[in-house]
């Protein structure tokens, strides 16, 4: 989540950095765009799905709707599912070469299934993940964050290792993911290492982007633009049929994103609420972001 007044963000956004990087003029209700030509969406109607719905190898999509109706907005979880036996996972820096940041859409490029989420928050450069972050060779962030306990791992130097690992650092050696993997993302748990709720709980709500795993190694990505406290909407994710085992918080308030793309499916999710600094479900522009998720097929690398 941002403390910088969406206004401010929005006008420095849009400063001296090519039109990619600029919110998107489209208007957005919710999660369906008005003002633009969108692919067919009939193929995944509005609201709860009945289970997960296939949107391609290795990528399955469901909604969810959450038991606390008193938060505005339309109170659906959003839910991709990603097999990363299948798809492709890799972090988008925008510190990595001569890049800026760019929306959620932006960042997905065109490839026929894809996924994008905040990968997790950043400092009030618009650039610097919080918690370490490399790249390959590239180190956006070399210093560890103390509070920060989760940690994402991709590109292994071992084929035979996870192509995608979510660590509790709280449980996990790591070092010796730090050694085994490419590519690194730091950003706070929310479950623990007994599928325990981690999170404080807190009189705050906000709308938030997500990275869990389940219990078979998949990735799920997760999206609730209705705000809840992150203590309650842990709970709510536990008690799904979802099999968490890891939670990584991505980003919460106007920032938080979920882009979802298939064949006559796309979805523009933007977060809106934030309490303490934009209390209103008003926001429709997808935010920049410098640090993303990014889910493909596996032919698309």
């Amino acid at each position: 989540m941002r403390t910088l007044p969406l206004a401010i963000f929005l006008l420095a956004a849009a400063c001296g950095r090519p039109p990619d990087a600029r919110p998107t003029s489209a208007r957005l209700s919710g999660t369906a765009v008005v003002g633009q030509t969108a692919p067919d969406s009939s193929r995944i109607p509005p609201g709860p799905t009945d289970g997960f719905v296939a949107l391609g190898p290795g990528f399955e999509y469901a909604r969810f709707t959450l038991p606390d109706a008193t938060a505005p907005g339309d109170h659906l979880l959003r839910v991709v599912r990603i097999d990363a036996k299948v798809a492709h996972l890799k972090l988008e820096a925008s510190s990595v070469g001569d890049r800026f940041p760019r929306v959620a859409s932006g960042w997905a490029g065109d490839a026929p299934v894809v996924a994008v989420i905040n990968a997790a928050m950043f400092k009030k450069d618009m650039r610097t993940n919080l918690g370490f972050l490399r790249v390959g060779d590239h180190v956006q962030n070399g210093a560890w964050a103390k509070e920060e306990n989760s940690l994402l791992a991709l590109d292994p130097l071992d084929a035979a290792d996870p192509s995608a690992t979510l660590a509790n650092l709280s449980c996990a050696d790591r070092d010796a993911l730090v050694g085994r993997y490419h590519t690194l993302v730091q950003s706070i748990r929310m479950v623990g290492c007994a599928r325990d709720n981690v999170w404080a709980p807190d009189e705050r709500p906000w709308s938030a982007a997500l990275t869990g795993a389940d219990g078979q190694g998949r990735l799920l990505l997760l999206f609730v633009r209705s705000p809840y406290t992150m203590h309650a909407l842990v709970d709510m994710l536990l008690a799904l049929p979802l099999d968490l085992v890891a939670l990584h918080y991505g980003d919460g308030g106007p920032p938080a994103s979920l882009f979802v793309r298939a064949p006559g499916f796309e979805e523009r999710n933007v977060g809106s609420f934030e309490a303490r600094a934009h209390e209103k479900d008003d926001n429709v522009v997808e935010w920049p972001l410098p640090n993303v998720l990014v889910a493909t097929p596996g032919d698309a690398r």
